[in-house]
């Protein structure tokens, strides 16, 4: 194994992590992020949709001491993270890093859930909010490795990411060695991938579900290394054959995977979505609402929407006629036309604006219509997500607005109320009936979590 390069620098910093070296705002931000990946589950369950057979698919692996949401039923680890898993993505409502362009929490928040009820030792929240830190600042790092958006390479990267992170992050959660979490992270290497025509495919539903498969491979990794078996990848990261030269042509660079590793945690830096869709839409609804809003328009008063985009937009627009179009909401999830109809109509993007009859919606789409999008940058490196916005008026008028950082970044944050409301919102949206005293015993647990002794008391209310 390599001494100074950055896979052994990850495996050494998670190792040794601990509480004590966290500060206040890395451990108010994962807490939020814990919060928002509980909610987005919860809601996950009472729309219909792929995500939910999968816990229809756990129920026939049978039985085991694993909680899946929204459910009595128990299952084995493997399938509690694999059924939770597929819920994250679901709606694509969870948490997002602007510089890694991933869901950290994604992968690692049902994956320890698991670990949490099939250890056989209480596990503290202290030592829970540890593991989802070191989980989710492992992933955005070796994201933040990668020269440019890989999708272009046929890669969809973020539930890659996610599993590598929440891997070492499971490690370190049951006290595994340096050398057994650097073998969790060959093992995950070893299992997870994932198409990027999740993404161009018209009507696939596999990017909703994407991130169970992640889920479920951390966790085998992390198990199987426990047992002591021996991957024992040479610099897993970073050698002749290792991840950054099989995904990323070897375009990467090690300097922002370690810079300021186990002081600066970007799990700090997170991004919380105020709405349900693609984060790389966000900044055009921002700016869509601000113009609007500004101006006192209605949607009856745009004859067009004009919008310039980095690359990272391009998976919103192509193929053309899927994101016009979409035949289903996991590809509406992904389309800045149909996202920028709904904000245009409703002044908001709701959950609900994902089903039928929203998809094919006449007005809908004629206001989807009125959206055109110019990709600019370098393809191979510009991921930022600032828009361009020039609204037409049918009177004439032209009005812009340049959104660098939408709502819910940690330049513009949500409030701990927004934060509080859509918690609610969603575990009320739930399939399972929560009482208002069940969603405030759920919620003050979760942010109080550093006082609680055995984790495990906080799953069983879920």
């Amino acid at each position: 194994m390599g001494n100074n390069g950055i896979t052994d620098a990850l495996a050494s910093y998670a190792a040794e992590m601990s509480y004590e070296k966290l500060d206040a705002e890395t451990i108010q931000v994962q807490k939020y992020s814990l919060l928002d990946a509980i909610a987005c589950m919860a809601a996950a369950t009472g729309v219909e949709g792929d995500w939910n057979r999968f816990a229809e698919f756990a129920l026939t692996q049978g039985s085991g001491n694993c909680s899946m949401i929204g459910r009595k039923e128990k299952v084995s680890p493997a399938m509690a993270a694999l059924a939770n898993g597929a819920l994250m993505h679901a709606l694509d409502f969870e948490d997002s890093h602007e510089g890694g362009t991933v869901h950290p929490n994604s992968a690692s928040v049902p994956m320890m859930m698991a670990l949490v009820q099939s250890c056989d030792r209480d596990i503290s929240g202290k030592q829970f909010l540890t593991a989802l830190v070191t989980s989710s600042d492992v992933c955005c790092r070796i994201a933040m490795g990668v020269d440019g958006d890989l999708l272009k390479y046929g890669w969809n990267m973020p539930a890659i990411h996610e599993s590598l992170g929440a891997a070492m992050g499971g490690g370190q959660l049951l006290g595994l060695t340096k050398d057994q979490i650097l073998d969790a992270l060959a093992l995950a290497i070893s299992q997870t991938t994932a198409s990027a025509n999740a993404f161009m495919s018209k009507a696939s539903t596999i990017r909703t579900v994407r991130d169970g498969f992640a889920a479920q491979a951390a966790l085998q990794s992390v198990l199987l290394a426990k047992l002591g078996i021996a991957a024992k990848f040479d610099d897993a990261l970073e050698s002749r054959f290792g991840y950054y030269h099989a995904y990323a042509r070897d375009q990467y660079t090690p300097s922002r995977v370690t810079e300021g590793l186990g002081t600066v945690f970007q799990s700090a830096f997170l991004s919380f979505k105020p709405w349900p869709c693609c984060r790389a839409t966000h900044t055009t609804l921002d700016g869509i609402r601000e113009l609007m809003s500004r101006n006192h328009l209605t949607a009856d008063d745009i004859q067009s929407v004009d919008v310039k985009l980095y690359e990272i937009g391009r998976m919103t627009m192509e193929p053309k006629e899927a994101k016009y179009r979409p035949q289903s909401s996991a590809i509406a999830k992904v389309s800045l036309p149909y996202a920028a109809a709904l904000m245009m109509l409703y002044g908001d993007v709701r959950m609900e604006h994902y089903t039928e009859p929203y998809l094919h919606d006449p007005e809908v789409l004629a206001n989807a219509d009125k959206l055109t999008c110019e990709i600019i940058g370098d393809h191979t490196t510009e991921q930022k997500k600032t828009s361009s916005v020039a609204m037409k008026t049918k009177r004439g008028e032209v009005y812009e607005i340049i959104v660098e950082h939408a709502l819910g970044a940690p330049e513009k944050p949500l409030t701990e109320r927004d934060m509080r409301n859509k918690f609610e919102s969603c575990l009320k949206a739930a399939s399972k009936e929560y009482t208002e005293d069940q969603i405030q015993e759920i919620f003050h647990g979760i942010m109080e979590i550093e006082s609680i002794t055995n984790v495990q008391r906080l799953l069983d209310l879920l």
